[in-house]
């Protein structure tokens, strides 16, 4: 059963680029691809918030965007949403999150971060939270 807030460490997750561990935490080294996604857990019905705790350490402007998506493998794209990297403040802390709705259980919820090349991104979590608790 979900409670109303979920952590994920980005160190439990998986990670289809290259990438260098920091305590619990994943850095990019550069290469662009899915720095971390997961849980491929089932979710009940309702309305969620998904979002990655990032940093961004290039210390010279890059281009590029990452995207933060939201898909089941029953129901399909949930949601997505990107940034433009030139508008990430270098060594500034970010919640990187995007809202999606459940009107049925997920099987498999997954939630996938993607960098562009050249981005140094730092991820300490993925965290997974219900909206609108009564």
């Amino acid at each position: 059963m979900f409670n109303s807030y979920i952590d994920y460490p980005a160190t439990d997750l998986p990670s289809a680029t290259e990438h260098i561990l920091v305590g619990t935490s994943k850095r990019s080294c550069g290469k662009a691809g899915f720095l971390c996604f997961g849980p491929y857990q089932p979710f009940p019905s309702g309305a969620y918030t998904a979002g990655f705790d990032l940093i961004c350490l290039n210390h010279r402007p890059v281009k590029g965007e990452i995207i933060l998506d939201v898909s089941d493998s029953a129901l399909g794209q949930l949601a997505k949403t990107s940034l433009n990297a030139h508008m990430l403040g270098t060594d500034v802390p970010l919640f990187m999150a995007v809202d999606f709705d459940l009107n049925r259980p997920a099987e498999k919820l997954e939630v996938r971060l993607h960098i562009a090349e050249g981005l140094i991104i730092q991820i300490d979590r993925m965290s997974i939270f219900r909206r609108n608790l009564a």
